[in-house]
């Protein structure tokens, strides 16, 4: 069964904006499944897209109250906590000034930090002097600005959902509600600025991506990380795929059309990484009523599948131009 009509809207392409694109993949709201969602491919840039989609208005009723997303977890990742720990061992959580040893410094340790963490996830590399600027846009309860807090940055955060904001301005953080096509903040005053998988939500990702490039300031850096429309769990698993989430996720990025979504917001990008996640491939099989030697099999592809760069996440690091 389809949506209501008068609540779903038909669009150009996002990123080059060309008016003609087929059907690529069909598939149903996890939550109502008698609601499809249909994505299609532009045939101009090869952008993945949901069309038709429902109007912004209407697309707030994709986002329960109890998304998970808005719900502030306070638990710690082990690799974060080590990383806390050697960064305090070695005196350098925050560094006292910007001075050219503790620079030196600060290059010597983060090579170490590297060791612990990989480099997907830039966002939490922490600042080689007091006082950087750290701007999480999509924050939601604030998971993330206690990382970057914890780490020496001055973090602010940013959500279009007041349910995510009052949960991170209750558990201690500087967050305010906000299209992210469009914040009340100055230019060029942050350092660090992270869109965790925030990209695909937002109606218009290449403004979004072009307020982070005016809001980074010079020598500062932008992390992106999104699903990969790429990923070899796609193609097994199909509409079946868990992180779809249609339509909350509007778009569907691959290593192209993310590069070409930061080319035109006037970034470039200084890294690129595909990750596999166990959550996805474990849910996946899970639905797919996988078990004994075909669950086996099915891992044992994935994890193939990912060291060939096939992976569940796509993270980019972006510099301005």
């Amino acid at each position: 069964m389809g949506v209501n009509g008068s609540r779903m809207i038909r669009v150009s392409c996002p990123l080059c904006g060309a008016a003609d694109s087929a059907p690529h993949l069909d598939a149903a709201c996890p939550e109502r499944p008698d609601e499809r969602f249909e994505i299609e491919r532009c045939d101009a840039c090869g952008m993945l897209f949901v069309n038709p989609r429902p109007r912004p208005e209407a697309l707030g009723v994709y986002y329960p109250d109890d998304y998970f997303a808005y719900s502030f977890a306070g638990a710690q990742p082990l690799n974060h906590r080590l990383k806390v720990r050697l960064w305090r061992v070695l005196g350098m959580l925050p560094p006292p000034e910007r001075a050219e040893a503790d620079r030196l410094r600060f290059r010597v340790v983060r090579g170490l930090v590297g060791a612990l963490r990989s480099a997907r996830v830039a966002w939490t590399l922490p600042a080689p002097w007091a006082g950087a600027r750290f701007l999480d846009i999509g924050c939601g309860a604030g998971q993330h600005l206690q990382f970057a807090a914890e780490l020496g940055w001055d973090a602010f955060g940013v959500d279009f959902s007041p349910q995510g904001i009052a949960a991170a301005q209750e558990a201690g953080f500087s967050a305010i509600v906000g299209d992210a096509g469009a914040l009340p903040l100055a230019d060029a005053s942050f350092d660090l600025i992270s869109l965790m998988h925030l990209l695909e939500h937002t109606p218009d990702p290449v403004t979004a991506l072009r307020e982070t490039a005016r809001l980074v300031r010079p020598g500062g850096a932008v992390y992106v990380e999104v699903p990969n429309a790429a990923a070899w769990s796609l193609r097994r698993f199909g509409a079946g795929w868990t992180a779809l989430e249609l339509p909350r996720h509007l778009h569907h990025f691959t290593p192209q059309t993310l590069q070409a979504a930061a080319d035109c917001a006037g970034l470039q990008v200084a890294a690129l990484c595909v990750y596999g996640s166990p959550w996805v491939i474990e849910s996946n099989i899970a639905r797919a009523g996988l078990s004994g030697p075909r669950a086996a099999l099915a891992r044992l592809q994935w994890r193939l599948r990912c060291a060939l760069g096939q992976g569940e996440n796509l993270a980019v690091l972006l510099r301005p131009r």
